[in-house]
């Protein structure tokens, strides 16, 4: 029987778009299936519509409720804390801030699922690649295993144990090999290895795609994490990790960003992330097409309902017109950790739109004057009116800004206290490292890329496997500081960690630092110590059920 690929219409198209935009013209030409003859003629340009699906998935990993959600909310960075009934669902962000989820935990079960399908789109991509199309470019084989690797290294990371299938294995009623976490360590560097030589450079592909310095990178964050992944100290692993790291420095294709414009990495317009210097693996959005997911929750998360986007009229007039989720916070014992004189910790920098009204009875809303990073203390509008706690309904307009000098207003102040439940709607010092982009078409769709690896991270990591290996390190950690218009201070397990919380924040790394530094399980602000099998979570139970390859022991004891 002739094999066919289906493809969903449109849907590769729009994933591609997403990644080459700017960078190569796509035909706007639907191919309802391909046939297995038709593989065998189709062009390198089109057989790179084979990965876009698997690429697709490295858009899903930032949302809330799945790989970046469990990872930070589970991390002394980020808290979810109920206000009124707001964010309750029942318990299920308490559960990850205080260590006491289970096998039936809905975010975790999604992160499972969503890392689970990278794999799976990868393999499907590798075993068309290598059986169906004569003379593929190798450059395209090596960049599917190495994303198929990105994928399973999270798996291993964050649950200890790697469900596994070769390419051709696609009897899916008979289970599958599960990967100990050992075994995939060495599957997944063996795999990183041997794809380097055939991945292409920076300027050979377009923006958002793979490239060597990529492999080099995940290389670095690999090897620096063996001593957790193998339950003991390899010295080569950590000399693997300085000099993969030397390698991408070493490329010059990536240069620090300024202290000034430390923000402008995480901006809406940020697709010259890598002109700028930083961004090594990204997942890439732009704001004209609806790609199903979108990282406008990164700042509708956590600001308040006041803190509107667009002229506030509701007409629908091709730009944000929302109000924000009033969700997440940091924690004291994070916030307090800061030199409030760091750069990276706040940017007051207005953002407006073109379409930006003032105050009547009709428009009770204005587009917020915001500040980038911790937000903190009274919040402003961009007029320089106090933005209110909540609009009232005997307010003549109903407005949502006052004048400052008027003292019988309930103002919005965000505040450093907290609680996991009890909040009123001003608690909680507010993170906003991505900037709302209030021009945008419509509320779900946003034009910044998200970074998963940056090049600063790099010189963190090479600073820390240094640190490791012979207690060197520490021009590495002085190039990021100063880098970052900070003094330069003296290397230590406490400066490493503190250092690189200050310069990844809310990025999706914490849970992993604390695990690697021993600092995971501690007490801090509205955690109790938590057990050591905490640093893994359980396979969804749902999982389990299926698979008796898994082990359901682990991160769940």
């Amino acid at each position: 029987m002739m094999k066919k690929i289906q493809q969903i219409k449109g849907l590769v198209l729009l994933i591609l778009a997403a990644f080459f935009v700017n960078s190569c013209n796509i035909e706007e030409e639907v191919l309802d299936e391909i046939t297995a003859d038709q593989v065998e003629t189709i062009s390198a340009s089109d057989a790179i519509q084979l990965i876009a699906p698997a690429y697709a998935v490295m858009r899903e990993m930032l949302q809330r409720d799945g790989v970046w959600g469990v990872n930070q909310h589970s991390s002394d960075e980020t808290l979810g804390p109920t206000r009124g009934s707001d964010w309750d669902d029942n318990g299920i962000w308490r559960q990850l801030h205080t260590h006491t989820w289970d096998a039936n935990h809905t975010f975790i079960r999604l992160a499972w699922e969503d890392l689970n399908q990278g794999v799976s789109r990868s393999n499907g991509a590798l075993n068309t690649f290598i059986n169906q199309i004569p003379g593929i470019d190798a450059n395209l084989i090596a960049e599917a295993r190495v994303l198929r690797s990105l994928f399973m290294f999270y798996i291993m990371d964050m649950f200890g144990q790697v469900p596994f299938r070769e390419i051709d294995e696609i009897d899916f009623s008979v289970s599958g090999r599960v990967l100990t976490r050992a075994e995939a360590f060495e599957f997944i560097r063996t795999e990183l290895e041997e794809s380097i030589a055939d991945l292409l450079n920076e300027t050979e592909v377009p923006y958002g795609r793979l490239t060597k310095n990529a492999a080099r990178t995940l290389l670095v964050v690999l090897n620096l994490n063996h001593e957790v992944y193998l339950d003991q100290k390899v010295d080569a692993r950590y000399t693997d990790a300085v000099n993969f790291a030397t390698d991408v420095i070493g490329s010059a294709a990536y240069t620090l960003a300024p202290a000034e414009d430390y923000f402008g990495m995480f901006a809406n317009d940020n697709t010259e992330t890598r002109a700028q210097g930083e961004g090594i693996i990204v997942a890439t959005f732009v704001n004209d097409l609806d790609l199903g997911e979108d990282n406008v929750s990164m700042i509708t998360q956590t600001l308040h309902y006041n803190q509107r986007f667009g002229g506030g009229d509701g007409n629908n007039d091709g730009h944000l017109d929302f109000s924000a989720w009033n969700g997440f916070t940091t924690i004291a014992d994070f916030y307090n950790r800061w030199d409030q004189n760091d750069p990276r910790f706040r940017a007051e920098s207005e953002i407006t739109a073109a379409n930006a009204s003032t105050v009547s009875e009709n428009n009770p809303y204005v587009f917020n004057g915001i500040n980038r990073g911790f937000l903190q203390g009274q919040q402003f509008d961009g007029q320089g009116r106090y933005v209110l706690h909540r609009v009232s309904s005997s307010d003549n307009g109903q407005v949502a800004v006052a004048d400052p000098a008027d003292a019988n207003t309930p103002l919005l102040n965000f505040t450093v206290d907290l609680s996991l439940t009890g909040n009123t709607e001003s608690n909680g010092v507010r993170v906003l490292k991505y900037a709302p982009d209030p021009n945008a078409p419509v509320i779900t769709r946003t034009d910044n890329d998200f970074i998963l690896w940056r090049y600063s991270d790099v010189y963190l990591m090479r600073a820390e496997a240094q640190f490791r290996l012979d207690g060197g390190g520490q021009a590495d950690l002085d190039a990021v500081r100063t880098a970052r218009n900070m003094t330069s201070i003296p290397i230590s397990e406490d400066a490493l960690l503190d250092e690189r919380g200050f310069e990844l924040y809310w990025e999706g790394h914490r849970r992993r630092d604390l695990i690697r530094f021993g600092r995971f399980t501690d007490a801090y602000t509205l955690k109790d110590a938590s057990p050591a099998f905490r640093t893994l979570f359980p396979v969804p139970q749902s999982a389990i059920d299926s698979d008796p390859l898994l082990d359901p022991t682990l991160g769940n004891q």
